[in-house]
């Protein structure tokens, strides 16, 4: 019988089990019965307690200290115990809660700038100011995790309300997708990220601790009173587990990010011991790799690249009583670290018949990191691994089914996961992402990046918007314009003649239709793509740099791995906006190293983009908020240029 079968029949011959929250009483359950401190118990691992977390420690090996746990889901039995914690209101409850969903409200604050955020999540902090404060998880007790403040500092120093906000939603699990162009708030937002994953591995644990301690107890009293309990019923055991160990998935985009993510986890596990700490070292350490860069690279290119940039990896963590085990097999580890490119392998890539994704069943908690980085990559990657997250499993791997969680066996854990974004902007994939895959029932709060614009003040720059009527044909569109309005005027210009015209793409599909135009129409054309050899990419170069090629093809992945600098530009043509608006002050650059040389004059040298409706993002992020939103206001479905400065 197949696992999906196994569960079917549960629900047909034991719907009672099934339906009934763990916190609800059952017939014959003593409810005068005293809550022990967790440190005086000593669990017995029998049969009955075994599952997923047959190695977890003993309760008393975690919390020396004494400590009244709720039977719920680990809070502390003080004068607060009365109100759930996050945790419990997020996860402890049978099923996601039907109503509709509440639209999103878009508002700008004083200091959070633009935010999305869904009816569901809590306003009222948002309208508070920078005093207010969150509910945090401090009535949960783990001693072995430094406090939430020490651990994750400020998120900016300058922004208190932002550092306030953020703590809130990801201590209540509300999605947050965070856009900044500052690596170190989103390098803050990442230690965030690893005390929230690590304080809830902890709580998950204390939990299964827990039921383990009274399963155990049950079982013993049964063994001691079977005569005289022979006729009651079988208390229901405690639903408190999923169908796999793995809770927790960051997903990253380089080998170097990795080894800085694990640094922080193993601070925060606070155990004796690393397993195969010298082997990872080795494979995701810098081992020689972070050597100086050349100067004219810029600093976000440093900051990213340093260290092994490699993005093929994979590897997953466990947390037992003593040790952080590294490179453990993802069925039994706590958390899995992977680039989108080692994942997709791991669940089998496109070889269908070797398709392993129950490992990604009982995810939690997901963190994606420099999703922009992730898009210069390989983003459908990203889309596979969100679709494959949560599914049913197909094996039983060794669960106990009758402690699994009623919503996840009912196919609602997406509802129950926790996303979290980091990102330097916003593009529409990763908007698509989070409309199609995050359903988390406790509502998402998304933070705008701020769009200043990166536009020169002096180098006459050229907007042309035309008319699109859906994403699928805007390639068509393009091109059409290109080849019927563009081309036809540098040849009456005469500036295809004259040369130095760079043209930037944003999708290698546009640069391979485009090229072969080209070559077909026996132009001469240089390119420069993310696939090209380093010999042909100094050869293309140099032969622009001289004249010999007129043209010179760039697309936007080659300019994210390579950060050339590209010489004898005379005019640019952005066949796309770029996604990344660094991009766009960059290629403007090579424009004034050309008249800084002498090789043209400023009134020679221009930059022109074209554009349509869908690229709104893009445009915005070059122009500035305020320059787009004149530029919306003008004639739509017509062709309309945009001068600026």
């Amino acid at each position: 019988m197949t696992f999906p079968a196994l569960l079917d029949s549960l629900e047909t011959h034991k719907p009672a089990l099934l339906n009934k929250h763990p916190s609800e009483p059952s017939p014959g359950r003593d409810l005068s019965r005293k809550r022990r401190k967790l440190h005086d118990v000593v669990v017995n691992t029998n049969d009955a307690t075994r599952g997923l977390y047959t190695d977890l420690e003993t309760p008393e090996s975690i919390n020396p200290k004494p400590a009244r746990i709720n039977e719920a889901a680990g809070v502390s039995t003080g004068s607060d115990a009365d109100s759930p914690s996050p945790y419990q209101r997020h996860f402890d409850i049978d099923s996601c809660p039907v109503e509709p969903s509440a639209a999103a409200t878009t508002l700008v604050h004083s200091v959070l700038g633009r935010i999305t955020v869904s009816d569901l999540c809590s306003l009222p902090i948002l309208q508070a100011g920078p005093t207010s404060r969150p509910s945090t998880d401090a009535a949960v007790v783990e001693p072995t995790l430094p406090s939430r403040t020490s651990l994750s500092g400020k998120l900016d120093s300058t922004s208190p309300e932002i550092n306030t906000v953020l703590a809130h939603h990801l201590a209540n699990y509300a999605d947050v997708i965070y856009a900044n162009t500052s690596q170190t708030a989103r390098e803050d937002l990442r230690r965030s990220i690893c005390s929230h994953a690590v304080r809830h591995l902890m709580i998950t644990r204390r939990l299964i601790l827990r039921n383990n301690e009274k399963i155990a107890k049950l079982s013993k009293n049964k063994e001691k009173t079977s005569e005289q309990t022979s006729g009651t019923e079988e208390e229901d055991p405690e639903k408190d587990q999923g169908f796999a160990r793995p809770k927790v998935l960051f997903i990253l985009p380089t080998r170097n990010s990795c080894y800085e993510v694990v640094d922080v986890i193993v601070r925060l596990a606070a155990r004796e011991s690393q397993e195969n700490r010298t082997r990872f070292d080795k494979e995701f350490g810098p081992n020689g790799l972070d050597k100086p860069f050349p100067n004219s690279k810029p600093e976000d290119f440093k900051s990213f690249f340093r260290g092994n940039s490699d993005d093929m990896f994979r590897i997953g963590i466990k947390l037992t009583r003593k040790t952080v085990k590294l490179f453990s097999k993802f069925y039994s580890s706590d958390i899995i670290i992977a680039s989108p490119l080692g994942l997709k392998a791991a669940m089998g890539g496109t070889d269908k018949s070797v398709n392993d994704i129950d490992f990604l069943s009982s995810i939690e908690i997901v963190y994606v990191e420099s999703a922009d980085a992730l898009l210069m990559q390989n983003w459908d990657h990203v889309e596979s691994i969100f679709a494959n997250l949560n599914r049913i499993p197909t094996d039983q791997r060794g669960c106990d089914i009758f402690r699994i969680r009623q919503w996840y066996l009912d196919g609602q854990a997406s509802s129950f996961r926790h996303t979290v974004i980091s990102t330097a902007f916003l593009f529409p994939e990763v908007n698509s992402l989070v409309s199609k895959y995050c359903r988390n029932h406790s509502g998402f709060i998304k933070f705008h990046d701020i769009c200043p614009g990166q536009l020169s003040p002096h180098i006459p720059q050229v907007f042309t918007r035309i008319p699109s009527s859906s994403p699928p044909g805007d390639p068509d569109v393009r091109f059409d314009h290109f080849t019927t309005v563009t081309l036809p005027h540098w040849r009456d210009s005469g500036m295809l003649t004259k040369g130095g015209i760079l043209i930037f793409l944003s999708s290698y599909l546009d640069f391979v239709h485009l090229r072969n135009y080209f070559v077909k129409a026996g132009e001469s054309v240089g390119e420069v793509s993310e696939y090209s050899s380093t010999s042909a990419v100094a050869r293309a170069r140099a032969h622009f740099k001289s004249g010999r090629h007129k043209i010179l093809l760039y697309t936007e992945r080659a300019h994210h791995f390579r950060r050339y600098k590209v010489q004898g530009v005379l005019h640019i043509f952005m066949y796309s906006i770029p996604a990344n608006p660094t991009f766009y002050g960059e290629l403007i650059g090579f424009l004034r190293d050309n008249i800084a040389s002498g090789n043209t004059t400023l009134e020679d040298a221009k930059a022109h983009a074209i554009f349509t409706q869908w690229d709104a993002l893009k445009a915005e992020r070059v122009v500035g908020t305020t320059g787009y939103d004149e530029m919306k206001r003008s004639d739509e479905g017509k062709c309309v240029d945009f001068e600026f400065p």
